[in-house]
């Protein structure tokens, strides 16, 4: 999604733009596996994710409150991509390891619906985060910047 100021810069936009070289349509992760049940409430208390500056404590990452709905957004935008299910990766395939393994440049939308972080939100966040399913020693790791 683009916010722009007005429908005349889309089309100046598109007049400098490259042609996509990506082969492939759609590929979106969400929904991690998380055990703080489903979203109910609004909101991430940051500050108890860390116990050490930047390192996420996995335990608390657990802890937040899982996003169902985030895998009917993804199942719903891949099937107007006219792709399956096997372009979404969702629960225990949500991970950062994966993501980071992935050769994502062939892929014209990439999709993450899951938790995000801000940068500043807390101490020792200096860059935006997203959260995945945590690992058992997960880490958070710049550049991507995960909590996994």
């Amino acid at each position: 999604m683009t916010v722009l100021p007005s429908v005349s810069s889309l089309r100046a936009l598109r007049q400098f733009a490259k042609t996509a070289r990506a082969s492939r349509p759609f590929i979106g992760f969400g929904d991690p596996e998380l055990d703080g049940g489903t979203a109910g409430g609004r909101g991430v208390d940051v500050a108890s994710l860390f116990t050490r500056g930047a390192v996420a404590d996995v335990d608390a990452v657990r802890e937040l409150t899982r996003l169902p709905d985030t895998a009917d957004e993804l199942i719903a935008l891949a099937t107007a991509q006219g792709v399956g299910e096997e372009a979404i990766y969702l629960q225990a395939r949500a991970t950062e390891t994966r993501v980071r393994s992935m050769d994502l440049s062939d892929y014209r939308i990439l999709a993450f619906a899951t938790h995000g972080l801000v940068s500043g939100e807390m101490k020792g966040l200096a860059e935006p985060s997203l959260v995945f399913t945590p690992l058992q020693w997960g880490v958070i790791a710049p550049p991507f910047s995960c909590l996994c």
